[in-house]
């Protein structure tokens, strides 16, 4: 309520401002025309009222336009109230709230926890029943909000802890500090398939199906695979570990989720190209939300931590701008919500349809 009375005061002062520099422009257009042309005053007898006339109407033309860059202003907040920049908040709600209607659950849930219970640090392979895989799912609002660092970090405490854990696919999109997180931690090679003349490296599922550690790392569950992979999507490689025995932790932006695209779409104005399936969602025993500030993530931006340079500028003026963060950043939290609602339901071979 504040923060809306803030902005309305903002858009008050930008129209008495905006209506001040026209009248002001207009009046000086009027008496500089007088002045100079000597329809009031004789400029012969007065010279200094004909300079101050030529200074009326030089100076009318930088008012003109302060004027207009008020406009702008204002119209830019009435496009952010109104939907343009960014979807009204209660318009977003409504369409969140059906997008995730059919996720509720009225299993009772802990208020003391964030998220389902999922993979116990002491467990290891051996101590879980038979086919008992589980699935850990990282959900962000946007990329480099640290998912992938978070994911290692945890994996790194599992191993301390025992667990056979070995990192199946890690995208670190020439980020060193990622890269440098995965540390002394067991890797399966990747697969190289070659591709239209090009060579390109995918995760070796059968590789990692034989070596059959207890936990698997599969980053970036919405890529889409080279063709002549075995799978088409990663999403489906992630399911065929479980299937396996192996459990999963893996990661994705909530843009990726199949029901929520046409909302994200709306918001950012970018197409979303590739989806995971809501039921995988329902698969997981536990969603994690890592989330930092928009502040914070619009700096890594400009870092150039997230995107090449020249992808920077374009990224702040669309999927990056404030408003579409902070709209990103609540369906990320509603996800985590109602995976904490509902619980585990199973039905991973549902995703498969």
């Amino acid at each position: 309520m504040m923060a809306s009375g803030i902005e309305h005061s903002h858009s008050r002062w930008h129209a008495l401002a905006a209506l001040g520099c026209f009248g002001g422009a207009i009046l000086a257009a009027l008496f500089g025309t007088l002045l100079t042309t000597g329809g009031v005053f004789n400029a012969d007898a007065h010279p200094l009222l004909h300079a101050l006339g030529l200074t009326l109407l030089i100076a009318a033309i930088p008012i003109l336009i302060l004027g207009g860059h008020c406009l702008d202003l204002l119209e830019k907040r009435s496009r952010q109230g109104n939907g343009s920049d960014s979807l009204p908040s209660a318009h977003v709600e409504a369409m969140v709230l059906r997008a995730s209607a059919e996720y509720s659950d009225p299993s009772p849930s802990s208020p003391d926890s964030n998220t389902v219970p999922m993979i116990n640090h002491t467990e290891s392979r051996e101590s879980l029943p038979a086919g008992q895989a589980r699935l850990r799912v990282y959900i962000g609002a946007a990329p480099g909000v640290g998912k992938t660092c978070r994911m290692l970090q945890d994996a790194h405490l599992l191993r301390k802890h025992g667990a056979d854990i070995v990192v199946a696919s890690v995208e670190c999109h020439g980020r060193e500090d990622t890269h440098a997180m995965i540390g002394d931690l067991e890797r399966v090679p990747s697969r190289r398939i070659e591709w239209s003349g090009l060579i390109f490296e995918e995760m070796d599922l059968e590789s990692v199906i034989v070596r059959h550690p207890g936990i698997a790392i599969v980053d970036e569950l919405a890529h889409t695979n080279i063709p002549n992979s075995k799978n088409s999507k990663r999403y489906l490689d992630a399911l065929d570990l479980l299937d396996a025995g192996i459990s999963v932790m893996t990661s994705m932006n909530v843009q990726h989720l199949e029901s929520l695209s046409e909302l994200v779409t709306r918001i950012t104005g970018e197409p979303v190209l590739e989806t995971v399936p809501d039921d995988f969602l329902r698969r997981a025993d536990e969603v994690v939300n890592v989330d930092v500030s928009v502040a914070t993530l619009r700096t890594r931006l400009r870092q150039g931590k997230i995107y090449d340079v020249e992808r920077i500028e374009e990224a702040l003026n669309n999927a990056f701008r404030i408003a579409n963060l902070y709209t990103l950043r609540e369906l990320a939290m509603k996800q985590v919500a109602t995976a904490h609602a509902r619980g585990h339901d199973g039905g991973r071979d549902q995703v498969r349809s």
